[in-house]
């Protein structure tokens, strides 16, 4: 005959794991990256392309609030005693703040929803572009030619060299976004053909 405390053993690592599921930690984690749907293929982005995309203000903000928490390198010099300096890289990743990351997303909001922001990227089917946006506040919105290129998946902009805005390359799995980098102040604007 069994003891009654054969299973106990069974039953404290039963209760052990059930109150285990409730301990994981409370601290919030950043919302999930809305990500547009892929296109079916290279063809279908360069047949969106041509027409006018405008700055998506919610998911450009949101991009910019969360950059401050993406993973990034830094590089270390350690020197010990008359030895050489060394060099080391670490990826370091900012740990997240629910009330910092709300209030960048505010800020963010409100800077991309001025007038001086309201770019307007026209994309023309021969492969040149104009980029209507304010260079200087205040002023009215002046037109900077480009040219761009769609090479499979990676979409290229080329401003001339005295442009106001540097010339960029980008993957573009979407033909619904367009991400346009904002390097060094975040990570990059969401921009989607006006319909």
């Amino acid at each position: 005959m069994q003891s009654a405390f054969a299973c106990k053993p069974v039953l404290v690592a039963a209760v052990i794991a059930a109150l285990g599921f409730g301990c994981a930690s409370t601290e919030p984690a950043l919302p999930p990256e809305k990500v547009d749907p892929p296109a079916a293929s290279p063809a279908v982005v360069l047949q969106a392309l041509p027409g006018t995309w405008l700055i998506d203000v919610e998911a450009s903000a949101d991009s910019l609030a969360r950059a401050q928490y993406k993973p990034r390198v830094t590089m270390m010099t350690m020197r010990v005693g008359s030895e050489a300096p060394t060099r080391q890289s670490a990826t370091v990743a900012e740990r997240f703040d629910a009330k910092a990351y709300r209030e960048a997303l505010g800020y963010w909001q409100n800077i991309l929803d001025k007038p001086d922001m309201r770019w307007r990227l026209q994309f023309n089917a021969d492969g040149t572009g104009e980029h209507w946006a304010v260079v200087k506040t205040g002023a009215a919105p002046a037109n900077t030619p480009f040219k761009w290129q769609l090479d499979g998946w990676r979409l290229r902009l080329e401003y001339a060299a005295d442009a106001p805005f540097k010339s960029f390359e980008v993957e573009m799995p979407s033909d619904q976004a367009l991400h346009y980098p904002m390097q060094p102040i975040g990570d990059h604007l969401v921009l989607r053909r006006r319909r």
